[in-house]
């Protein structure tokens, strides 16, 4: 988890004490504080740490997919670049797809083996 400084200046003119903090990074944790202000100087109040929560992970790049032998594919991928939070595993999903016969041959059901780079 990483820690972002978050700058947000608001000049309050009516009596309200809130303000909501938006465009937020998910998985992501924050200092905020707070400083009341007169002509004759301002006051921080005490900092406060908070932390977003997960999202689903971003930027997953495609499988890379290696011929082992005529019946078997070994599929590799990498990690997203954005996680959004800890990686807890990771499914690799297919579905057979129907071929057409081509010169007498009708391919098998493939064997897959599977690893993250």
């Amino acid at each position: 988890m990483k820690v972002v400084g978050y700058a947000c200046e608001q000049l309050l003119r009516s009596s309200s004490q809130l303000v909501e903090l938006e465009k937020l990074q998910a998985f992501t944790r924050y200092v905020v504080y707070v400083e009341a202000c007169t002509v004759a100087g301002c006051t921080p109040s005490p900092a406060v740490t908070l932390a977003t929560s997960t999202d689903q992970p971003l930027n997953l790049g495609a499988a890379v997919v290696q011929n082992v032998t005529s019946a078997s594919v070994r599929l590799s991928w990498t990690d997203p670049r954005v996680p959004n939070g800890r990686i807890l595993r990771s499914d690799p999903r297919g579905r057979e797809v129907n071929f057409q016969m081509v010169g007498g041959f009708i391919p098998g059901r493939l064997s897959v083996s599977m690893s993250r780079s």
